[in-house]
């Protein structure tokens, strides 16, 4: 069965790729390319049923330009019901694309906020992109999975991609969704940022009160 399945997805990708390539001149569908094979890899192909290989290229292909800037240590974030003449692709469902630094708790967070606004998560495709940017957050270079830079490079880092399939929304809903994610993104970067911190002055404290003379209850101490 994982064979066959494999053998699908490849089948699939493929499809997909003769697609992006109808959409782009050769020298820019080459790097296109390999942004699409990571960002379907994993995803299984009946998760993708019913879907025209034109418009999952279209899909990819949306979230490949909106990889190619952004701001560092910022998270880019698009709510919208795509539109063939404007997003170059179509869907029944209204879709959120999130680009961010790797970090942990993301696609949790991300999906309790979207289930507050009584959305239902239809699909999420994730994967882990590896790349390089330079100073102003300008895409660079994509890397493999694991890949290392040549020597004297900027090291690869791993940003988060998302594009989560929600319920249907009207216009003004999809508003209120992409605020609200952007406020809990910013809460989930400031607390993987500060709990290494937080965690280290804990030790601290911990050895204050059992190396100094006690200024508590030894019980409470403990």
């Amino acid at each position: 069965m994982a064979d066959k399945s494999a053998q699908a997805r490849s089948r699939l990708i493929g499809q997909i790729v003769q697609a992006m390539n109808k959409r782009l001149p050769a020298a820019k569908a080459k790097r296109a390319e390999a942004f699409l094979r990571q960002f379907y890899a994993n995803v299984p192909p009946s998760d993708l049923r019913g879907v025209s290989a034109d418009d999952l290229a279209g899909g990819a292909l949306a979230l490949w330009n909106s990889l190619q800037q952004r701001s560092p240590g910022k998270a880019s974030v698009k709510v919208y019901n795509p539109d063939p003449d404007k997003d170059g692709w179509e869907s029944p469902h209204s879709v959120i694309e999130i680009i961010n630094d790797d970090m942990p708790f993301l696609v949790d967070s991300v999906t309790a906020e979207i289930n507050r606004h009584d959305s239902e998560v239809l699909l999420v495709i994730h994967p882990i992109i590896s790349l390089r940017r330079d100073d102003k957050g300008k895409l660079l270079e994509l890397g493999e999975p694991k890949a290392k830079p040549q020597a004297g490079a900027k090291a690869f880092a791993g940003e988060s991609v998302m594009q989560i399939q929600i319920s249907e929304q009207p216009e003004k809903q999809l508003t209120e969704i992409a605020k609200g994610i952007r406020a809990v993104l910013s809460d989930v970067r400031a607390a993987v940022e500060d709990w290494m911190v937080m965690r280290e002055r804990c030790r601290e404290v911990i050895s204050e009160l059992e190396t100094k003379p006690p200024v508590l209850p030894v019980a409470e101490i403990a």
